[in-house]
């Protein structure tokens, strides 16, 4: 949060300092992010969003940049049941299930599912680079605050079977073990590409990667999966 703040006061005094700061571009487009140095009960968190930033002049060769984004990552963690300690599921629930299961004409399958929803602001320094074959490069460095909603539900698929009748009843549900939640701080490094078509409109590919470094010792990282994550954007720049 310190770092964001710091940003902040940083380009409200660039902005002031220059009279010339515009509104250059809006760049608009979906994102692919996969989550790396995981904890060591997840294998796996990558999943799809968006992401929109508003891109503000400084000078020729530097520009401040405000991003909003969205991002849901599907994650596959370990016996994630006893690693969330959902306590009711764990216990009494289990209890049960297992006494039902006793009953040979009821079946069941457990379907976990977990979803980590994150919602990113950041603040960007992008320095132009040299230009090739009319293609621009930009590098940039900056902090990222993002709110954060991790979501475990069980899809249950349950079916009873009547011999009288040669009958199966089948149904299912979610059980919602609810939600953990929390803001996280970050360091974040991106590249960009860009391709104009006309004066009001080209075509990005951002490579970024967040840091959560700072946050390790931070009680909202104890609920999250990952120190690094990896998002790639393909959009659309709109110039002004």
């Amino acid at each position: 949060m310190k770092l964001i703040n710091v940003l902040l006061v940083l380009s409200g005094f660039t902005l002031t300092a220059n009279a010339q700061v515009r509104v250059s571009s809006v760049d608009v487009g979906p994102s692919y992010n996969v989550g790396r140095f995981l904890k060591s009960t997840f294998q796996g968190a990558s999943g799809i969003g968006t992401e929109a930033n508003v891109r503000m002049q400084l000078n020729s060769n530097w520009s401040l940049m405000f991003g909003l984004g969205y991002a849901d990552l599907v994650l596959d963690q370990y016996d994630p049941i006893n690693n969330w300690n959902w306590g009711f599921y764990i216990t009494p629930y289990s209890g049960l299930v297992s006494s039902i299961l006793r009953d040979t004409t009821y079946k069941a399958t457990f379907e976990p599912n977990q979803h980590l929803y994150i919602v990113p602001v950041s603040a960007v320094f992008i320095a132009k680079l040299p230009s090739i074959e009319g293609i621009r490069f930009y590098a940039g460095a900056g902090g990222e605050l993002q709110l954060y909603q991790r979501h475990l539900w069980i899809h249950e698929y349950w079916s009873k079977y009547y011999p009288t009748y040669n009958y199966t009843f089948s149904y299912d549900y979610n059980n919602d073990a609810g939600l953990k939640v929390g803001t996280m701080y970050a360091l974040k490094a991106l590249l960009q590409l860009e391709y104009p078509f006309s004066e009001r409109l080209g075509a990005i590919l951002q490579i970024s990667v967040v840091d959560y470094l700072a946050a390790q010792n931070d009680f909202s990282y104890s609920n999250f999966p990952m120190k690094v994550l990896a998002s790639s954007i393909l959009g659309l720049r709109f110039y002004y």
